[in-house]
């Protein structure tokens, strides 16, 4: 499920938006910092981490397409789910972008009133939620 927002509360919360094709890359950017004559890093440095979503989807109507092409500030939350754990609470993992900025948006087929656009995001920090991206495994593990 795709739900977006205008936060990570309200994406949680928002109806799913069907999406035809996606994919996500996460880079958490470590490098080693190695010592001289040494082979083992002395340290891992942790750099920036990056983020970037791609998205295609068909829209039917200039309206529709605007609403992802003047993104300023959305919150996007990906939610996919496994098999029921107990009651109504199942296997999920959940992906929260706080604050996802649109990079490009490629009009890759038109035909008539249906235009399918390639859109590719990258998640920026949020100020608000003092976060760029939240990953989270909900399972039996109550913790680990």
């Amino acid at each position: 499920e795709f739900r977006f927002g205008d936060n990570a509360s309200a994406a949680l919360s928002a109806t799913h938006t069907p999406i035809d094709e996606a994919d996500f890359t996460y880079s958490n950017n470590i490098e080693p910092a190695n010592r001289s004559g040494d082979a083992d890093p002395a340290e891992l440095v942790q750099k920036k981490v990056t983020t970037e979503l791609n998205i295609k989807k068909a829209m039917t109507s200039q309206e529709y397409t605007q609403l992802y092409q003047d993104l300023t500030k959305k919150a996007l939350v990906i939610r996919h789910f496994g098999d029921t754990i107990s009651g109504s609470t199942k296997y999920e993992l959940r992906i929260t972008l706080n604050n996802i900025k649109l990079l490009e948006a490629n009009d890759d087929v038109s035909a008539g009133e249906i235009i399918a656009y390639a859109l590719k995001y990258a998640a920026q920090y949020d100020n608000s939620d003092g976060q760029a991206i939240d990953i989270k495994l909900i399972n039996t593990t109550s913790s680990y």
